[in-house]
């Protein structure tokens, strides 16, 4: 273990350095943070030390954003080298801004040397389950996002436990963009209500049935993502067989 740079508003928190890798710390309020899974953006970092070590865990989808050519070449040969391809996507940083709509990540991790502000960092970063560090003359400032106002929850099958069916959301208008293709196809919702919204997750559950030989498998599946970009958080399945013959049956006339 070695010590970060202080947190601002904190205790000095201890960083992870994967064996035999440069020298960049983990930020510790990361370790210490809620927030396990998501996507990640990575500002102007040295090296694919805090890339890697994210990609390691299997959670997380990182994108490395840089202006650099050479951090760029370097970063993609060591992701290439730990076979990290697929979690581990390195982007061209210009003009300050981060490719990327409103509340889409989790992580946001910017070096002091860009020109990155923390307005541009929290646009982009999801409320509530999101995280900002900005290194400002190596010490890491931390930053969060509270749920705007006008955003509505859907807990219940309609809408809330009252069984109210109007959502209290004003942000609501005809849909002009699409903001991520995630979970159950409303084909295999089999009637179900589709996505319960809360607190920065959404939850969803279908049934989907399928065939093998002579029986079928009905599956029930339960899974929470990240309601803002769509990554998947947790998923849950139970199945039970049933033999084709009796699936089948048909009362007589």
């Amino acid at each position: 273990m070695a010590v970060s740079p202080a947190l601002a508003g904190e205790s000095t928190a201890l960083s992870i350095s994967r064996a035999g890798a440069p020298g960049r710390d983990v930020p510790g309020a990361l370790l210490k943070s809620d927030i396990t899974a998501g996507l990640a953006v990575l500002v102007e970092p040295e090296d694919a030390t805090l890339a890697l070590e994210l990609a390691g865990t299997k959670r997380w989808l990182t994108l490395v954003l840089t202006s650099s050519d050479a951090t760029a070449k370097s970063v993609r040969r060591a992701v290439q080298q730990e076979g990290a391809q697929g979690l581990v996507t390195v982007g061209t940083l210009a003009d300050g801004v981060i490719p990327l709509a409103d509340h889409m990540a989790n992580l946001v991790v910017v070096e002091s040397r860009t020109k990155v502000d923390e307005a541009e960092a929290l646009r982009v970063l999801v409320p509530v389950r999101g995280l900002a560090l900005i290194r400002k003359s190596n010490r890491w400032k931390k930053l969060t996002k509270e749920m705007p106002p006008n955003l509505d929850g859907w807990t219940h099958f309609f809408h809330g436990a009252d069984g109210n069916k109007v959502s209290a959301d004003d942000r609501l208008q005809v849909p002009n963009g699409l903001r991520f293709i995630a979970g159950p196809r409303l084909q295999d919702s089999n009637g179900a209500n589709g996505w319960r919204i809360d607190d920065g997750i959404a939850a969803s559950e279908w049934k989907p049935t399928l065939e093998d030989g002579d029986r079928y498998h009905e599956v029930m599946m339960v899974e929470g993502r990240d309601a803002f970009n769509g990554f998947l958080l947790w998923q849950r399945g139970w199945s039970r067989c049933i033999p084709v013959s009796r699936a089948r049956q048909r009362p007589s006339r």
